[in-house]
């Protein structure tokens, strides 16, 4: 088990920088998927690269929010959807602490 680390105050606000940043590449790829889907409805073409830059943006954003979540002590969640009984959601996810079979 780890223990409660103190990250300066220098790190915190580069940590912070980068979230903000992370949001607003969010609302570019919102802005990019809307503008590509209304392309698609009213011109029957897709704008080109649409797919390989909200890729790249998208890689970009886990990056940077990794960041934060890191200076704030949340950990990543991942969980996987399992049909059965033993599936829950991890106790970060709000869940109870239950092993996914």
């Amino acid at each position: 088990m780890t223990e409660d680390v103190t990250l300066p105050r220098p790190v915190l606000v580069v940590a912070r920088t980068l979230s903000v940043v992370a949001g607003i590449l969010l609302v570019g790829l919102i802005l990019l998927t809307i503008a590509d889907v209304v392309s698609r409805n009213f011109r029957d073409r897709s704008i080109v690269g649409t797919v390989e830059i909200a890729t790249m943006l998208l890689v970009a954003i886990a990056f940077l929010g990794l960041a934060s979540a890191e200076a704030d002590g949340e950990r990543g969640c991942l969980f996987a959807a399992v049909k059965g009984e033993g599936a829950c959601l991890p106790r970060c996810c709000g869940g109870p602490a239950k092993a996914v079979p």
